[in-house]
């Protein structure tokens, strides 16, 4: 599959049957995802709203960190993680959704890049 991925051409000429590399590829591909969603739902009910939550705070955490950053995305996570925590402890679980943008906002505010950001910001 690597071979394929890497040049298709090539890897036909090495006797790599391409099509098939490329469907076995798909095949895991949905065959992971699926397993995903079955873990994550745990036989709950599911509807289109069901992780919005989880996608907005991700997010959140990855901006927070630096979208270019792996390192950053996960301090990025630990950093909301705590934050949330706190509003939701001090202030009341309604607020965690504004404590969130009020992040998100701040950030892009200070740091557009996000706090651990190796990229530059063009200036026009």
């Amino acid at each position: 599959m690597r071979a394929t991925a890497f040049n298709r051409e090539v890897a036909s000429v090495l006797g790599v049957k391409v099509n098939r590399a490329l469907t076995l590829g798909w095949a895991l591909a949905a065959l992971v995802g699926s397993l995903s969603g079955l873990l994550i739902a745990g036989g709950g009910p599911v509807h289109p709203a069901y992780m919005d939550g989880v996608v907005v705070y991700g997010f959140v955490a990855a901006v927070l960190g630096g979208l270019d950053s792996a390192a950053g995305a996960v301090v990025g996570g630990l950093v909301m993680g705590i934050v949330l925590a706190l509003v939701s402890g001090y202030l009341g679980s309604g607020l965690v959704p504004l404590a969130a943008l009020i992040v998100l906002v701040v950030v892009l505010l200070v740091r557009p890049g996000g706090l651990f950001s190796t990229t530059k910001e063009r200036t026009v």
